[in-house]
């Protein structure tokens, strides 16, 4: 009993779970569990197979106490098996395609500054292909992770329809900034182009939020390839590092705007704060992925 106990210790510990969090996964009380981790009660034999599937291992596994060495390199081999699905050609043409479209968002940028084009025309037109861009790749790459986990055709559509709308809400806060810099260059007063960019602004906060924490919820659920311990360190830490950084951006533009009347070049700290997001984020994953 004691080696069950410990074992599920180290189990629970490995997989981020609370002891609460354990009970509520069971649909039994946190006391409960603490009896079983210090080896003063074991769990009815109809519990046996629920927390083998929580902790992906046998029944066998649980009683004895330890992992059987050949199971651990066949789940090593289905992890590795599900990261090297390959990508459909769909999903080929559209990265090709909103990569073209970012590159040719850079050239015309370019190109019509030189030509002295009004920024109310070449700074939309840039900030608009880049959110496509921005918006197919995010959608793609949140798709694939779905895709490498079995799951029936009416849970995928669910989870699919959750991410569309996650990937709207990061395209709708993207794009705020357009009319805010149209209107702006063509002599609009402030209430006009303040109030349409935060109206937009606004709409795509709240549905990154809401879908944010649905689709934490689906992943947890279904037990998506993030719902680990260190992945979900990495994704809180880039979601609170890109969270400031944005904040910063904005509070930077409102008092570029407000108190020095610079709205334009002030827009330019929005692309620069994704820029830095990018950043942060790839040298979070290095840190946590050296391997």
């Amino acid at each position: 009993m004691n080696k069950f106990g410990e074992f599920i210790l180290q189990l629970r510990k490995e997989n981020g779970l609370t002891q609460a969090e354990l009970a509520n996964k069971i649909g039994i009380t946190n006391k409960a569990v603490s009896k079983w981790e210090t080896g003063d009660a074991f769990p009815e034999t109809s519990l046996l197979l629920p927390i083998a599937k929580i902790f992906n291992v046998s029944v066998d596994e649980l009683l004895r106490g330890k992992k059987d060495c050949n199971n651990i390199n066949n789940n090593d081999n289905e992890i590795l098996e599900e990261k090297l699905i390959p990508y459909t050609k769909a999903d080929i043409l559209g990265i090709s395609f909103s990569i073209g479209l970012i590159l040719i968002a850079v050239l015309l940028l370019i190109i019509l500054s030189l030509n002295n084009i009004s920024y109310g025309i070449n700074v939309p037109i840039f900030i608009g292909l880049i959110s496509i861009g921005v918006f197919i790749l995010i959608f793609i790459f949140m798709q694939k992770e779905l895709k490498n986990i079995k799951l029936e055709k009416d849970t995928f559509v669910k989870g699919k329809n959750i991410i569309i709308r996650f990937t709207l809400g990061i395209f709708f806060t993207i794009i705020s900034v357009i009319p805010l810099i149209s209107l702006l260059s063509y002599g609009y007063s402030p209430s006009i182009y303040l109030t349409t960019f935060f109206i937009i602004l606004i709409i795509g906060i709240l549905l990154i939020v809401y879908n944010g924490i649905q689709l934490n919820q689906f992943n947890i659920k279904y037990n998506i390839s993030n719902n680990t311990n260190k992945s979900k360190k990495i994704a809180n830490l880039e979601n609170t590092i890109s969270s400031i950084i944005m904040l910063i951006a904005t509070a930077i533009f409102l008092m570029l705007g407000f108190i020095f009347d610079k709205w334009h070049p002030g827009w330019i700290v929005f692309p620069i704060g994704g820029i830095i997001c990018g950043i942060a984020s790839t040298l979070i994953k290095g840190f946590y992925n050296k391997n």
